[in-house]
């Protein structure tokens, strides 16, 4: 479950004084400025529920806990309470960033995941690929992220709440082992919500859908 959460927290995943917290709502979410999909203020909380094709279902919530410097620039932490995984995110002019650590990818291991889930900033159809180095039983393989917007500015409802100004995300993959190319295909898609952040994720085998959420801006 480790690597769900990581990836539907972040494949994913920054509204006055105190915490306000979003009851469900038939009015959607408003336009906001650039990076308004990872409304990731220290305090704030998400919660989810992933329910698989067997239908086992798994309740977790998310919490941003403070920030953290990589490279020298700053990022959000976010961690679980499912297994106490922390992963960090980053937004700078509509482009999201992705930390992740000890990840596990369809059976590829990598230290460090660094990727960019989201642009908000691009038109329908955009596409652009991360790359990185995974761990596999022949050895090292270089695996090809490739993210594509595949809907934005949509309504879309989840469970009992519409949200508007949504995009979504596909990711596909593909790996190079030895010289010989293996198409992964898609491993997820993810959407997100103007002034929420990641909403729901589906895969082939599960669907990871938001429940509640309090967005701590100072």
């Amino acid at each position: 479950m480790r690597t769900r959460t990581i990836f539907a927290v972040l494949s994913g995943v920054m509204i006055i004084a105190s915490a306000c917290r979003k009851e469900k709502s038939q009015e959607g979410t408003p336009v906001e400025e650039l990076c308004s999909y990872a409304p990731y203020y220290t305090g704030s909380s998400f919660a989810y529920t992933n329910t698989t094709i067997d239908d086992d279902v798994t309740e977790y919530s998310v919490t941003v806990t403070g920030d953290s410097t990589i490279d020298g620039k700053k990022y959000k932490m976010l961690e679980t309470d499912l297994d106490g995984s922390i992963a960090f995110s980053r937004c700078e002019g509509g482009v999201y960033t992705q930390v992740a650590t000890d990840v596990a990818l369809q059976g590829y291991e990598a230290d460090i995941i660094i990727s960019t889930n989201l642009k908000d900033n691009v038109r329908a159809g955009s596409s652009w690929e991360d790359t990185l180095s995974a761990d596999t039983p022949l050895g090292y393989a270089k695996l090809t992220l490739t993210y594509t917007i595949t809907q934005k500015d949509i309504s879309k409802t989840v469970l009992t709440e519409t949200f508007k100004n949504v995009i979504g995300v596909r990711m596909d993959a593909s790996a190079t082992i030895m010289g010989f190319p293996v198409d992964l295909g898609t491993l997820a898609t993810n959407y997100y919500a103007a002034g929420v952040g990641l909403i729901q994720v589906d895969t082939d085998s599960d669907t990871t859908r938001i429940t509640s959420y309090t967005i701590n801006k100072p």
